[in-house]
């Protein structure tokens, strides 16, 4: 008795166990449930509002469901496109043979590009098919995944446009063009001028530094490395000696544009090769100082002076003339004021008259001195326009002699008429 009182204490005790066991199960099912709810709940919430079209396909190929987004993005309403028979009604055969992959069992997702027209008009998407899989391994159906990249592929096409226009502008540029990474100044891309004034193919020149065209490595290094510029800003490098393939070292005049290119600070540099303006210039500077040597080394006065009459160059000879001890003496003076008071007016309407006639010649004034010592001088102008401006370029000598022997010459004719007149007839 007592033995079946405790066994059935015992099984009492395990039942009620059961119970609370049942209980908390139905707990934890009830927050499963809830949570499963939920996650569906957050899930459907996403799809609805996702910009990128979604849809599922069963096993039979047919479009079971989907969102708005797919439906905008396909162009049909979505009770027209649910039941859409996906495996037998696709006209793109790319967008078919993907799917037929996707419904063939592989693991993965199968993803592509697609051109088509929807709505009326040309579309470009991105579509993926991946295949879903049950726990036990059985495929379920079909993820179809669509996205509208229409806009994309026309800003791909409008900067691959951009960009052809940019190379073709890059190779038809008559200087060496070159793009530069800032931080190795190693060469990203060369133009065929390029090439063709280094003496390097345009393959070669994308292996290579700046560097290594320069004939002042240090420099050109210190300049790419440390000069601080702002993007866009220009930098001009009036004078650099850089080398050909052959060792050749020649002048060159670059001008640099700075900005970012794909991510990284770069420059574009437009090298002039300048060694024909270089000669010019030598040559220019050697005749200018043989100029100067003969206007200086002559016994002839020499002075430039604009339309108005001022000084704007002249030689020792001439400033001596002038009665003063230095050339800054004078520039920017007009000459009348050294010019003897009867003969301003005169020497101011000559100014005139070789503006408009374009010389005078054999003009005499007389020019007095700050001591007062007076020299007579004989003008041969010449005027010219350059720069839109007159200048008078004018030949001075000192006629002093001259004028003594003419003084001379009259006092002897003089004195011969009075001896003449004077003698018995």
């Amino acid at each position: 008795m007592n033995e079946e009182r405790r066994i059935n204490e015992e099984l009492k005790a395990e039942l009620e166990q059961l119970r609370k066991r049942a209980r908390y199960l139905e707990q934890e099912r009830g927050k499963m449930q809830e949570t499963l709810t939920d996650a569906e709940e957050r899930c459907q919430l996403i799809c609805e509002n996702s910009p990128i079209g979604m849809g599922f396909i069963n096993l039979d190929g047919v479009l079971v469901d989907c969102n708005d987004a797919l439906s905008s993005i396909i162009g049909t309403p979505r009770d027209r496109l649910i039941g859409f028979p996906m495996k037998t009604g696709l006209t793109n055969e790319a967008v078919a043979v993907a799917l037929a992959r996707a419904f063939a069992g592989r693991t993965g997702a199968f993803e592509g590009e697609y051109a088509g027209v929807t709505s009326g008009k040309t579309t470009s998407l991105r579509a993926i098919f991946s295949p879903l899989f049950s726990r036990d391994g059985m495929l379920r159906g079909v993820l179809f995944l669509a996205e509208d990249i229409s806009e994309r592929k026309q800003m791909e096409e409008s900067l691959r446009q951009s960009e052809e226009r940019y190379r073709q502008l890059f190779e038809a540029e008559s200087d060496a063009l070159f793009l530069i990474d800032n931080e190795t100044g190693r060469i990203l891309m060369a133009n065929a001028a390029a090439a063709a004034m280094y003496g390097f193919s345009e393959a070669e020149l994308r292996e290579k530094k700046n560097t290594d065209l320069s004939a002042e490595p240090s420099e050109t290094r210190r300049v790419t490395e440390e000069t601080p510029v702002l993007k866009d800003a220009a930098v001009t490098i009036p004078l650099r000696y850089h080398r050909k393939r052959d060792g050749a070292v020649f002048p060159v005049e670059i001008t640099g544009r700075f900005f970012d290119y794909k991510g990284r600070p770069v420059h574009i540099a437009a090298i002039r090769d300048i060694s024909e303006r270089k000669r010019a210039e030598e040559q220019l500077k050697e005749s200018e100082e043989k100029y100067k040597f003969l206007i200086e080394a002559t016994r002839t006065g020499f002075v430039i002076i604009n339309g108005e009459g001022r000084v704007l160059d002249a030689n020792d000879e001439y400033v001596r003339l002038s009665g003063h001890a230095k050339q800054e003496d004078i520039l920017g003076r007009g000459v009348v004021e050294w010019t003897a008071a009867h003969d301003r007016e005169r020497n101011a309407e000559e100014v005139k008259k070789c503006v408009e006639t374009g010389f005078v010649q054999n003009l005499e004034v007389d020019y007095v001195h700050e001591n007062g010592r007076i020299s007579p001088v004989e003008i041969n102008a010449t005027a010219m326009r350059t720069g839109g401006a007159i200048r008078i370029f004018t030949i001075c000598r000192d006629i002093t002699e001259r004028k003594r022997a003419e003084e001379a010459l009259r006092d002897s004719r003089r004195f011969l008429e009075e001896i003449i007149e004077s003698a018995p007839t």
